[in-house]
């Protein structure tokens, strides 16, 4: 029998697999102009003479602009996993708590508006059934990671808990520094029913 992997390992995997989850933005797209005049555009930019194009083609192309309901679905997990992540520390090694708690309400209030529309979004977006649902395998999701956890020992917990504050700063966590995905939120209109 082999010993379960690490719980950083473990929680790794596991942000990862919520990172899925949540679709992937499209990035910035550059224009350059070679020297026979040929347009190319590309997602790396090229030594000199770039421009930033993104924004212009995702107005003009809707496959490049981020779905408003994926969108919030990253706002919802990134704040279930700071969530969960806060109560574990606080429960499980309560000498963190202060920091994760801190670092917590700054995302939290850094987050504040993309937050209250996400709710406007999905509510819109999926039926009462498919919230529940979605509410309910989030519920199980968080309480089979913390299953895990808990068995780990004190000192793998507390080294995790000590980096949480790290973490939740981390630009993977900053969804509003990421200017498709707030604007695909934030200027949502709900459809006419």
């Amino acid at each position: 029998m082999s010993a379960a992997p690490p719980l950083t390992a473990r929680l790794t995997v596991t942000l990862l697999l919520l990172a899925l989850l949540a679709p992937c933005s499209a990035g910035p797209v550059y224009k350059s102009v070679g020297p026979d005049g040929k347009v190319t555009y590309s997602d790396t930019p090229p030594a000199s003479d770039s421009e930033d194009v993104s924004k212009d083609l995702r107005a003009k192309d809707a496959s490049l602009r981020v779905d408003p309901a994926k969108a919030a679905m990253q706002v919802y997990v990134k704040e279930v996993i700071v969530e969960t992540a806060y109560r574990f520390c606080r429960d499980e090694v309560p000498e963190s708590a202060g920091p994760v708690r801190e670092a917590r309400d700054r995302w939290m209030q850094r987050h504040a508006q993309l937050r209250a529309r996400k709710i406007l979004v999905l509510k819109d977006r999926m039926t009462t059934d498919e919230l529940r649902q979605l509410a309910r395998q989030a519920q199980e999701q968080n309480e089979g990671i913390l299953r895990t956890m808990k068995q780990a020992p004190l000192a793998e917990r507390t080294k995790w808990c000590t980096a949480a504050p790290k973490t939740f700063a981390a630009p993977e966590f900053d969804l509003a520094g990421k200017p498709e995905l707030v604007d695909a939120i934030m200027n949502y209109h709900v459809r006419q029913n």
